[in-house]
């Protein structure tokens, strides 16, 4: 496994928000998965869709600007065999949400906004440019006709983020 160690609004091992992408590809070699910018129409307005690279089959993805330049990170949890992502000393994927959230406040001395109304699949820590997600709360966690996991669907987030910095400021 590749331990990959997440700083808010620096970035991650070898990669930092604002590098040029023909250096992220230097320094971590050719992504397995890569899409270019384009636009999308929704509803009749146009909605950029940024340029992204994804690294370790998807586990890792990196999201550029319209300048080619490193602006977000996403690194996923859930099945996760090539890459094991730490947060400070947390082991962000090995640690059950409300746990992990107490030991983000402890280690950073910062809160996710509780008035997001995203809660209880995203919490967003606006004050890091980091998000943590999954894909549904405790109480929606078991799905009717679906073989329940081995251990409960949202006992863990799946996913965290983290931008440049003011990326998640409004």
């Amino acid at each position: 496994m590749t331990r990959i160690e997440v700083f808010p609004r620096e970035g991650i091992n070898g990669v930092h928000f604002g590098m040029p992408r023909n250096e992220v590809h230097a320094s971590l070699g050719k992504p397995s998965d890569n899409t270019a910018r384009s636009e999308v129409i929704i509803l009749g307005e146009s909605i950029p869709n940024p340029a992204r690279d994804g690294y370790f089959e998807n586990e890792m993805q990196i999201f550029y600007d319209e300048k080619n330049l490193v602006e977000f990170i996403e690194l996923s949890g859930r099945g996760a065999y090539l890459t094991d992502v730490h947060l400070a000393s947390i082991q962000v994927f090995q640690i059950k949400v409300d746990n992990l959230l107490e030991r983000i406040a402890l280690e950073f001395g910062e809160s996710f906004d509780r008035d997001d109304s995203e809660i209880p699949c995203s919490y967003t820590f606006r004050s890091l440019d980091m998000v943590l997600w999954r894909p549904f709360g405790p109480e929606d966690s078991k799905i009717e006709g679906e073989k329940p996991d081995e251990e409960d669907d949202a006992a863990y987030f799946w996913t965290i983020s983290i931008g440049r910095k003011g990326y998640f400021a409004n």
